[in-house]
């Protein structure tokens, strides 16, 4: 076995690691949901149909445990069957999983909430009657910060200690109903990560399997379009701009850790900001070291760092792809959710901390907006409108939320041009692989 027939195997073997995981963890949420501990809503809502999801979960880790044995036995036994099996079984996985994720993101919570209220009402009526419903109700009420269905006068007067002191004036009803909506984004959001990791290990058992006729049709292929030398110079032009894009990264990852690219850190998540800084620096080294890999294989005519190449930039492409969908599908709403009350806590320290007032002054020129939501913040607040606001009445948070989401589809269109040339150089590596093997 050659250097990247060892190295694709390897990576094959981490991917369907990470899916037999993935099933232990569904098997172990499903068993958790059919407790005790986690049967409390089933005794507010439809119980059947928790304890039907409970037992779908189970059935589905299961099945991917056992998924995941034919992955790894096939590929370290070289079992075409069983490999070939793996394939078409974690095919039909993946379509499911996608349908999984469009569901979470379209769909929402509706599905489910659909029909809650009155089964929440019709729970309610048990209250302090069945002590199994007593008990679910104030957990939820305490959980939550909520009281009743829609509000206290659920309770006609008798409003229980879970309720809180003073009384919470939500209802449970839509308390419920954000957390699902919310938490069906989540499960699109995971939906789309299992799913590239089916898709992952779907083109490493197709690699597996047909190592030595791919190499062959793909360098016929290449060699009718282009002779060896005009693709390896190609392929030169390539990894230079996956190097030059990695620098970049490096770059402004370094510029938002500086002090001139530190101002918003003194208005949101400071740790938030620089953790994404690092994750940049350490992003664009990585880059940087695949493509010294790419460029020594090629001129050096190595066909063991060409193949370690051709691993870590498929790693490489997967996740640049799903940055792309991140970008379109989410847009920004994951990173300005709570963004207008992290700015409102932060404006309270303007004119008491220098670092804030700059940060404040420089947001409200560059932006050309004023306060949180306008200029009566500082009214409220009891001080006059500083000189950086000019005569702007627009607030801050509205430009900022504007500007994420607007960035959010560039980062996407970005991801994309990216997730091309890494494809790109993918395809030159194993041409120019190929030819060393001829």
């Amino acid at each position: 076995m050659n250097c990247c027939e060892s190295i694709i195997k390897y990576l094959f073997g981490l991917v369907t690691l990470a899916i037999f995981l993935g099933g232990c963890g569904l098997i172990g949420v499903g068993a958790y949901a059919l407790s005790n501990d986690g049967a409390t809503l089933g005794y507010l809502i439809d119980s059947d149909l928790l304890s039907g999801t409970a037992i779908v979960m189970i059935a589905a880790g299961s099945l991917i445990v056992v998924i995941s044995f034919f992955g790894c036995c096939g590929a370290f036994q070289e079992s075409r069957c069983m490999l070939g099996t793996f394939f078409g079984l974690v095919l039909v996985l993946f379509v499911l999983t996608a349908a999984g994720a469009v569901a979470g993101f379209v769909l929402g919570g509706d599905a489910i909430t659909e029909g809650i209220k009155d089964t929440l009402y019709a729970s309610l009526n048990n209250y302090r009657k069945d002590s199994d419903t007593t008990k679910a109700w104030d957990d939820v009420q305490e959980a939550f910060e909520c009281c009743g269905v829609i509000g206290p006068s659920d309770y006609k007067g008798n409003v229980p200690a879970s309720c809180g002191s003073p009384t919470n004036s939500d209802g449970c009803y839509n308390k419920i109903v954000d957390f699902i909506n919310e938490n069906s984004k989540l499960f699109g959001a995971v939906a789309i990560v299992v799913a590239l990791f089916l898709f992952l290990s779907m083109i490493f058992s197709c690699t597996i399997r047909t190592t030595r006729t791919m190499h062959r049709t793909m360098l016929r292929t290449m060699h009718r379009i282009a002779p060896y030398s005009i693709i390896k110079y190609l392929f030169g032009l390539v990894t230079l701009a996956i190097f030059l894009g990695g620098c970049g990264l490096i770059g402004v990852g370094a510029y938002a850790l500086s002090n001139d690219g530190a101002t918003l850190g003194y208005l949101i998540d400071s740790d938030l900001l620089s953790g994404t800084a690092i994750v940049m620096i350490a992003a664009g080294g990585l880059i940087v070291v695949v493509s010294f890999f790419g460029c020594c294989g090629a001129f050096q005519e190595s066909r063991c760092m060409l193949g370690t190449f051709f691993g870590l930039v498929l790693v490489l492409f997967v996740l640049t792809a799903a940055g792309a969908v991140a970008g379109f599908v989410l847009g920004g709403d994951a990173i300005t959710e709570g963004l207008e009350d992290i700015l409102k806590d932060s404006l309270e320290n303007y004119g008491k901390n220098t670092d804030t007032t700059n940060a404040w002054d420089d947001v409200q020129e560059g932006f050309e907006c004023c306060g949180v939501n306008g200029p009566a913040d500082y009214s409220t607040m009891g001080i006059s409108k500083p000189e950086s606001c000019g005569a702007n009445t627009a607030g801050c948070y509205q430009k900022m939320v504007d500007f994420i989401d607007e960035n959010s589809k560039l980062f996407g269109a970005v991801a994309i041009v990216v997730a091309l040339f890494l494809f790109l150089s993918m395809i030159f590596s194993c041409s120019i692989r190929g030819s060393i093997a001829s």
